[in-house]
């Protein structure tokens, strides 16, 4: 049997799982409750936002690694990174027309 040096990949994808899970709830769970009293909870949608970006950036990051040339998929690791800007730039707006 031969033996494979490096790290197990499994067990890389089963953490960015993991905190996918964790962060997914935590987002969903801040929409929730800024819905629920939308009038004084409306600070919390910036949080959302980074939020958004932060799992955009964590699916982004692995995509991005490698050669360009062998890696067949660093474009969408940067189209994520992209939207993880825009997401980031997003909370940067509401951020500011809400805390003004």
């Amino acid at each position: 049997m031969k033996k494979v040096s490096g790290r197990n990949p499994h067990n890389r994808q089963l953490w960015i799982d993991i905190v996918h899970i964790v962060i997914g709830c935590f987002a969903t769970a801040i929409t929730v409750f800024a819905f629920m009293d939308l009038d004084s909870r409306m600070g919390m949608f910036p949080f959302v936002f980074v939020l958004a970006a932060l799992l955009n950036f964590i699916n982004g990051i692995p995509r991005l690694g490698g050669n360009f040339h062998q890696n067949t998929h660093w474009k969408t690791g940067v189209m994520l990174m992209l939207a993880g800007v825009f997401l980031l730039a997003f909370a940067a707006l509401s951020a500011y027309t809400l805390w003004r």
